[in-house]
């Protein structure tokens, strides 16, 4: 990755004090961005906020990282607006469309978010069809097909979902939507930052990103992508970006994703969440993939000597990713997540909905900065549980 992994791991403090194998929940901030976001701050009250001096340091950086993630991603720039979260972004698209009753939006039975989905059911009549993620992917495409109707008007899925870690296949699911004329959203957390992304690549209409998982940024800081021939179509539900007449009394709103930037803009935020894309693109985000999968394939191998574990995760390269739902035999999650903490691992339960009983273990996500011996540490918990 261009630099030796003890260097790497320095950059993270918290190494020093936990084996930390819970990206996909929050990930580890690296120093370089934690300074940066610091010397804003110390900007801001040395300056002002509002003052020439503070802006003409600060706006170019804001700048700088909507092109370092426009590059990143495969998008333009004026096809990205930042986020305070996916669910804001989820919300602005949803909010933004123009609905009848009889529409059909097509989702999985594995998503982080539904609500926004359920009040469009009590505003228009919407219908809402959940799918099974099968772990075999001609399986998958079926079952999506399947579902497909005239009626279908919007896709809405995990990109990589949060508890299996099913990396779908995004731009098959993006051709077979738009042959039926509907609408594609993924949520891109569990990706960005794991996977390379290429949003024009995978053809999709929306693409959610937040900064504080797998990309290691700030919490509070991610983005929307609306593809640029889409915006008009997407009516900003709160008034952003724009150009006032005063004396006619009317508005103008921008042209580009910007009109969906309401309000006060954190501007410490976006800087430092440019620093973490310019700090994931030095190391490559390519040798940042290989380097996660690899330690996920230890893990793999690690878990095939230990009897009484389930890998509840798709095992097959075209749909797996780093993030893995293991079940032990006879133990409760939490009771697993207490004795790994016990020997100092962060992990986290997995127990999902009712309808997902098969997800009820503990997710393991492992990133870059970790090491064989980390992954080792977990699997000797796991064995003296088991043995």
């Amino acid at each position: 990755m261009g630099q030796d992994l003890e260097t790497i791991r320095a950059d993270f403090p918290a190494l020093e004090n936990h084996t930390y194998l819970n990206t996909a929940g929050i990930g580890l901030t690296p120093q370089p961005v934690t300074e940066t976001i610091q010397w804003a701050f110390g900007e801001w009250s040395a300056h002002g906020a509002t003052t020439p001096a503070f802006r003409q340091e600060t706006e170019p950086l804001v700048a700088a990282a909507r092109e370092r993630a426009a590059k990143l991603f495969g998008a333009r720039t004026e096809e990205l607006a930042f986020t305070g979260r996916v669910a804001e972004s989820l919300h602005i698209v949803t909010d933004g469309l123009k609905w009848s009753a009889g529409d059909e939006i097509i989702t999985s039975d594995e998503e982080v978010l539904y609500m926004p989905l359920y009040r469009l059911v009590k505003d228009y009549g919407v219908v809402i069809k959940k799918m099974r993620l099968a772990y075999d992917r001609e399986e998958l495409l079926n079952n999506f097909s399947d579902l497909l109707t005239p009626r279908t008007r919007f896709v809405w899925f995990s990109d990589t979902t949060n508890k299996s870690g099913i990396h779908i296949p995004a731009k098959a699911i993006c051709d077979l939507a738009h042959e039926k004329g509907a609408l594609v959203m993924y949520d891109g957390a569990q990706t960005a930052g794991q996977f390379p992304i290429d949003l024009r690549g995978i053809g999709c209409d929306f693409y959610a990103i937040t900064g504080y998982k797998w990309l290691l940024g700030p919490y509070g800081c991610g983005l929307l992508y609306i593809r640029r021939d889409l915006i008009p179509e997407v009516r900003a539900w709160r008034v952003g970006r724009g150009v006032m007449d005063y004396f006619m009394n009317s508005y103008k709103e921008d042209e580009t994703a910007l009109r969906y930037e309401f309000g006060v803009r954190n501007i410490i935020l976006r800087i430092g969440f440019g620093r973490t894309l310019e700090y994931l693109s030095e190391l490559g985000i390519e040798n940042i993939h290989r380097r996660i999968m690899s330690l996920r394939d230890c893990f793999w191998k690690g878990l095939d000597g230990i009897p009484g574990v389930h890998i509840a995760s798709p095992c097959h390269p075209s749909l797996s990713s780093a993030i893995t739902c293991a079940i032990l035999s006879g133990h409760e999650p939490r009771e697993v997540v207490a004795r790994a903490w016990e020997a100092n691992i962060v992990i986290v339960p997995t127990e999902g909905s009712p309808t997902r009983p098969d997800l009820r273990g503990v997710r393991i996500s492992p990133t870059f900065y970790n090491t064989e011996e980390d992954i080792e540490r977990l699997l000797e918990v796991f064995r003296g549980m088991l043995s």
